[in-house]
């Protein structure tokens, strides 16, 4: 994840297979009241993936932040997002 207005990124987990469960606990991580990166944000721009669906996204609305998904198709919605990470934007 990446803070669009200071730019600070946050790793937000990994896992070779992640499921419904393990990406719910992710999103109660980033919204957790004392530490979670997104405390204070109110909207999470995602991709069209279908790990960000069911349990992440109810958890996160649960919480007051509004899920935008990106158009299907459109790498260049990203922005400089992956130039950010030394790769060529495909």
């Amino acid at each position: 994840m990446i803070d669009l207005k200071t730019r600070i990124v946050q790793i937000a987990g990994s896992t070779p297979n992640p499921d419904g469960v393990w990406m719910a606990q992710v999103a109660r991580q980033l919204t957790d009241a004392d530490d979670g990166f997104l405390r204070d944000h109110r909207v999470l721009f995602c991709d069209r993936d279908t790990k960000f669906a069911g349990p992440w996204k109810r958890t996160l609305e649960r919480e007051g932040i509004e899920i935008v998904a990106t158009p299907y198709r459109a790498p260049e919605r990203l922005g400089g997002l992956p130039r950010s990470f030394g790769r060529q934007a495909a």
